[in-house]
């Protein structure tokens, strides 16, 4: 039973009640006529009614209904015809104002859907331009890479050393070499062509004076 009734609760159905309806001169007259009874079925029949796919009745239910409230069939075929609340086409009945309620509710709720359909659009798009700019910044960047590697490797700083020292044109020990190229390796291990070229230089007349004062002073 519990599990039945928590079915129930699901599947209804969600319509606006506005907070001064009684003050509307139609169920003023209703209730004038008909007293809170007549209101009440009125807005029983509005339950109803909301809870079809087309918010339309037929006219025999009333009846049905009439037993189940326990009132009468009077009553409630007065409520649908005499108060101008709603309307009656052949062999049925519906609330202009629930349908025109109901139509605009599904209006916006479809501008609703439309609206973030259109955003997710836009932001899948947007994503999928940043992966596509990543992709090809990516392919560049491995490009270029493999044309360094095809490309002449630039001189290491080893290299850059020993050309450098090959053009000095005083005699530096070669024991005074391999010692200060690996120390200045070791302290410059990411150091930039341009400045390697600086630094070498000034480094070679360095140890080109230590050695020349050195074989001086012996």
């Amino acid at each position: 039973m519990q599990g039945n009734k928590s079915s129930k609760k699901k599947d209804a159905y969600y319509f606006s009640h506005d907070a001064n309806a009684q003050d509307d001169h139609k169920c003023m007259h209703l209730i004038e006529e008909l007293g809170m009874e007549g209101y009440g079925i009125y807005f029983a029949l509005i339950e109803k009614l909301r809870s079809e796919p087309n918010y339309t009745l037929p006219y025999y239910v009333l009846r049905l209904f009439a037993i189940r409230w326990r009132t009468s069939q009077e009553n409630v075929e007065a409520v649908v015809n005499n108060f101008n609340l709603f309307v009656v086409e052949k062999d049925f009945f519906f609330s202009l104002r629930l349908k025109r309620s109901m139509e605009e509710k599904t209006a916006r709720a479809l501008n609703s859907i439309n609206h973030r359909w259109k955003n997710t659009n836009v932001q899948q798009s947007n994503n999928a331009r940043n992966t596509t700019d990543i992709r090809k910044d990516t392919i560049k960047g491995k490009e270029s890479k493999v044309k360094e590697r095809k490309g002449v490797a630039p001189p290491s700083l080893r290299e850059n050393i020993i050309k450098t020292m090959s053009g000095l044109r005083k005699e530096i020990p070669p024991d005074v070499i391999a010692k200060e190229v690996d120390s200045l390796i070791n302290k410059y291990p990411n150091m930039k062509l341009p400045q390697q070229n600086k630094t070498i230089k000034e480094w070679a007349e360095r140890i080109n004076y230590k050695s020349t004062l050195k074989r001086l002073v012996l």
